[in-house]
């Protein structure tokens, strides 16, 4: 819907303040802190029928370690990833639409595996998602105010590579007792007995081989200049491939921010933005992997942008103010978000 006057700009720029939401959003990656945008794809856009493309994009530097005290490594370990993601909806009639999020990860390692040096790369489509949304508020207040909220749900499909999970299954050999109980055998190591490491193989796997539930809901508000943002969005996760189940996850945002400009064919925004993610341990053959849970916030601004209220432009950088976890780690120092998109 389209606001009249200064509000034009305003209910234009909605859609694009919530873009880096999906790019903070939960994935199946155990390297829980990067969780990323595979869901929620593109915002809160106006509910109006017609195609849109949108393509966004995570950076996350992983060079900080948690949980050292009692395991010292030899080597300082790290992590780049970069997940750049394709989103195609379609709106049929107000306010359904539907969307594709094809993910495109690439993640380059320095490791310690099997006490000697692992250097290289994993690439390759990730878990492909699709949503369906549902606008169930569309409320504009006056000129320069509105409300709108949304409501997403939907599945991510089992599409990306799972080797680096076969990996991670490889482990010590069970007893006979537990063999004859049914028990496979071997165990899990993730890290385990062969030595210490920040960045175990779960860790680089591209996708899960689970059927998993996407849900969840968006809101966007503003006031004269200001505006507010929050959103949850909630992962349940399935057992997968070499029997790996990825452990239910949350995300969620808080942001306010105000109206730098407000012209009647371009919107400036900027925002300081709370994020925050959960998930607990996974677990493979039943044995939880200690270690592979997170619980994490990060802060930091975001500039959105709209042109001719079909043109959409955000970024936004964010740093870790907690990062709770229970066994040895590398976590990210920041996370680079952006996203641009098209409503035709």
């Amino acid at each position: 819907m389209r606001v009249n006057g200064r509000g034009g700009s305003v209910a234009a720029i909605s859609s694009v303040v919530l873009s880096l939401a999906s790019v903070a959003s939960v994935a199946t990656s155990t390297l829980a802190c990067d969780i990323c945008a595979l869901h929620t794809s593109t915002v809160l856009d106006p509910p109006r029928p017609g195609f849109a493309i949108y393509v966004t994009e995570q950076y996350t530097s992983f060079n900080t370690y948690k949980k050292t005290e009692d395991r010292s490594l030899p080597v300082d370990e790290w992590l780049q990833s970069s997940i750049t993601n394709v989103v195609l909806g379609y709106g049929f009639v107000k306010p359904f639409r539907v969307e594709l999020t094809l993910p495109f990860i690439n993640r380059e390692f320095y490791r310690l595996k099997d006490q000697a040096i692992d250097r290289g790369d994993v690439s390759g489509l990730g878990d492909i998602t699709i949503l369906g949304r549902f606008t169930a508020v569309d409320r504009v207040l006056s000129d320069a105010s509105l409300v709108r909220v949304e409501l997403f749900a939907g599945l991510e499909l089992p599409t990306g590579d799972t080797d680096e999970l076969e990996d991670e299954e490889e482990g010590d050999e069970l007893d006979d007792g537990a063999l004859a109980s049914g028990t496979p055998g071997t165990r899990p190591r993730h890290g385990g007995d062969d030595g210490p490491t920040g960045i175990h193989d779960q860790d680089l796997a591209l996708g899960s081989g689970s059927l998993d539930a996407i849900l969840g809901i968006n809101a966007f508000a503003t006031y004269c200049r200001f505006f507010g943002t929050t959103g949850f969005q909630y992962g349940v996760r399935g057992n997968g491939d070499h029997d790996y189940r990825y452990d239910n996850d949350l995300a969620f945002h808080f942001g306010v921010g105000g109206y730098l400009l407000t012209h009647s064919v371009m919107s400036l925004g900027l925002e300081a933005r709370l994020t925050g993610e959960t998930k607990g341990n996974d677990k493979q053959h039943g044995e939880t992997l200690t270690g592979s849970n997170l619980t994490a916030l990060y802060v930091g601004p975001q500039i959105h942008a709209t042109y001719a209220e079909r043109a959409r432009f955000a970024l936004g950088l964010q740093l870790p103010v907690l990062q709770n976890l229970s066994d040895l780690q590398l976590v990210p120092d920041y996370r680079i978000l952006a996203s641009v998109g098209w409503q035709f």
